[in-house]
C-alpha cells in the first residue's frame, strides 16, 4: 500500500509538472515585441515572435549596458550598470517578461517543494528548455529586486545556469556575481 502511495504521489507530481512545462512553453509562444517603421532612416516595421523575443530583449539591454556611461555617476560598478539597465528593460517589457519570470520562478519552486527524491532531475528539465538568451535575462533578472530574494537561490541550488553561455555577459566579472553552484560546479 505504501508502494502505492509513493508512485500515486511520483505520477501526480510528474502530471502536474510537465503541465506546467506546456504552460510554459506556451507562454513563450505567445510572446510579441514590435518595432515601429521608421520612413525617416528607411527602417522596416518589426515583430519578434517567441523565443525570437528573447533575442532582441537582450540586444536591447546589451545596448542599455553600453549606452550607460560609468564616468558619469560615480562609483558605479558592473553589477549597478547592468542592474539598472536590466530594471530600465523591464520596466519597458513587463508584462511579458514579468509574466515569463513569474511562471519560471513557480516552476521552480515547485519542484524545490515537492516530497520528490530527485529534484535535481525535474531541474534539470527546467534547464533543457531555456535558450542562450533566456539564461542570460535569468542571469540578470535574478540580480535584480525582481527576483534576488527569491529565485537566484533556487537557480544556485538547481544549477540552472549551467549552460549559459559567459561570452553573452555584459561583463566578464559578472559569472562571480552568482554561486559557483549556480553553474553546476560544486
Amino acid at each position: 500500500m505504501e508502494s502505492q502511495n509513493a508512485t500515486l504521489t511520483a505520477q501526480r507530481f510528474e502530471n502536474t509538472f510537465f503541465q506546467l512545462l506546456g504552460v510554459h512553453q506556451d507562454i513563450i509562444g505567445a510572446l510579441r515585441d514590435h518595432q515601429s517603421a521608421n520612413p525617416n532612416s528607411g527602417q522596416k516595421a518589426r515583430e519578434w515572435v517567441g523565443r525570437e523575443c528573447f533575442v532582441r530583449w537582450y540586444d536591447n539591454l546589451s545596448t542599455r549596458y553600453e549606452l550607460s556611461d560609468p564616468r558619469l555617476v560615480s562609483n558605479v560598478g558592473t553589477q549597478e550598470r547592468a542592474t539598472d539597465a536590466y530594471r530600465l528593460l523591464y520596466s519597458d517589457e513587463e508584462a511579458q517578461m514579468g509574466h515569463y519570470f513569474r511562471n519560471l520562478y513557480h516552476i521552480v519552486r515547485f519542484v524545490d517543494e515537492s516530497d520528490i527524491v530527485d529534484k535535481q532531475r525535474y531541474a534539470r528539465f527546467v534547464r533543457a528548455q531555456l535558450s542562450s538568451r533566456e539564461l542570460i535575462l535569468l542571469f540578470y533578472n535574478c540580480l535584480s529586486e525582481f527576483g534576488r530574494e527569491k529565485f537566484k537561490p533556487l537557480i544556485e541550488k538547481y544549477a540552472l545556469l549551467k549552460n549559459m553561455p559567459f561570452e553573452l555577459l555584459l561583463h566578464s566579472n559578472d559569472r562571480e556575481l552568482y554561486d559557483r553552484s549556480a553553474y553546476g560546479k560544486y
